[in-house]
């Protein structure tokens, strides 16, 4: 069962919107990194504020994927395609962006990361939590608030494991704390029309 802080996108701002020190921040930090004008590919893109709030005045040609588009505005899901990340078409684009939301693929992250890198011309962007308040709650509970309609939520990873894990995809990936150690923001170079690799559109 989806998780009703994925019901509609007011829900999700005021309670993990909250539980975030700094959740706009998130989104100041990856948009910052995407030049005007370029395509984006925004993987697990929640509510798509990354668009709505961020990208659409930098003129960037913007496409959305989410298991679920409940939480994307009427006038924003044109631009989303409904699916899972692991397994659905990912189109290629000049920036693949996830914000927070790898560790629902833990099982599957190397595979997922691959996936992203492929599909990236200049960059693939992360930010993703190493410390959640959430998982302080009990298992069940913190399983049931984090669960995206997929069964998955109730995994974090440590920042030792989600950096071998980036290593292991990219050695020379840029990796930073921020938002005062609560998240990792990282960047890969993207593989996407590299000899072997095609063009898919």
């Amino acid at each position: 069962m989806r998780s009703p802080i994925y019901w509609h996108r007011g829900i999700y701002r005021n309670t993990y919107g909250r539980s975030h020190p700094d959740f706009e921040g998130r989104y100041k930090l990856v948009a910052g990194l995407i030049e005007p004008g370029s395509s984006v590919l925004d993987v697990c893109c929640g509510d798509g504020r990354l668009f709505t709030h961020y990208l659409q005045d930098k003129n960037c040609s913007y496409r959305g994927i989410d298991l679920s588009l409940g939480m994307v505005p009427q006038e924003t899901r044109a631009y989303c395609l409904e699916g899972n990340a692991i397994e659905a078409e990912l189109p290629v684009s000049d920036y693949v962006v996830m914000m927070e939301s790898l560790y629902h693929f833990c099982d599957r992250a190397g595979e997922l990361l691959e996936r992203l890198l492929a599909s990236a011309r200049k960059k693939v962007i992360l930010i993703e939590q190493v410390q959640n308040r959430i998982t302080l709650l009990p298992k069940w509970l913190n399983h049931f608030l984090s669960n995206p309609g997929n069964g998955s939520g109730d995994f974090r990873f440590s920042r030792a494991e989600l950096e071998d894990l980036v290593r292991r995809a990219d050695p020379s990936a840029e990796i930073t704390s921020v938002i005062k150690g609560y998240d990792l923001l990282i960047v890969m170079s993207g593989r996407a029309g590299e000899e072997g690799q095609g063009d898919k559109q």
